[in-house]
């Protein structure tokens, strides 16, 4: 195998630290395909989270967080990565999500929205709670006066592969799909141009290539 052992969730934060990338994914979930977020003006944000609670200092480390601007206004996007299902995600999320308002409170600037999808690249489908009132039973009178909490879970298997703008992205949801199906390899004839497109997709089905396996030609690393 030619990806020296590299982890799914390394080779996740290695192609979402791209903002062509980043910038593509949420457009394609959040807007449907249409280019509202400009990847030109991402930039990257802290993703250790801190605060002091009780005189305890809680840390959590995101996987990718950037802050961009939306029709004029500021936010911070995250992504996490998972290749299993976890049943504890939605309390991961939230717990993430909290600090990043804290920390901004804690800075003493005014609050931005925090939008986070998981992306999910695992074989199985996910059954696992995406509301944090699924981990509860709730007595039906106190149900009004209960949060709940919701987390955005991204199955890459999912992915309508022609509303990503971003060759990259698009190339690797194609060729998952492909490999968890097992037809991979006429793909890599007819369209796959990126060398890297097929690493990444092999690193996160597990799917055994070699160099004789890769795209004929020079790596395109730009979007288009």
């Amino acid at each position: 195998m030619i990806h020296n052992g590299m982890t799914s969730d390394t080779a996740a934060r290695t192609l979402l630290r791209d903002n062509e990338v980043f910038a593509s994914l949420f457009n394609t979930v959040f807007f449907d395909g249409e280019e509202v977020i400009d990847y030109k003006t991402l930039v990257s944000y802290e993703n250790d989270q801190s605060v002091l609670i009780d005189h305890q200092d809680i840390k959590r480390r995101r996987d990718i967080v950037k802050k961009a601007t939306i029709d004029g206004v500021e936010c911070i996007l995250g992504i996490e990565h998972q290749s299993r299902v976890d049943d504890q995600m939605v309390l991961r999320v939230g717990n993430y999500d909290f600090l990043t308002y804290m920390n901004q409170m804690k800075k003493g600037s005014k609050l931005n929205g925090v939008g986070t999808m998981t992306l999910y690249t695992g074989p199985d489908k996910w059954k696992k709670p995406r509301r944090i009132k699924e981990m509860m039973s709730v007595p039906k009178r106190l149900d009004q006066f209960i949060n709940d909490w919701k987390i955005l879970v991204v199955d890459i298997k999912l992915l309508n592969e022609r509303k990503i703008s971003c060759r990259k992205p698009r190339e690797i949801v194609m060729l998952t799909k492909a490999m968890y199906e097992g037809n991979y390899k006429a793909l890599i004839q007819d369209i796959v141009e990126l060398k890297e497109s097929l690493i990444i997709a092999a690193i996160f089905t597990h799917t055994k290539i070699t160099e004789e396996d890769l795209p004929e030609g020079d790596e395109v690393r730009m979007c288009v």
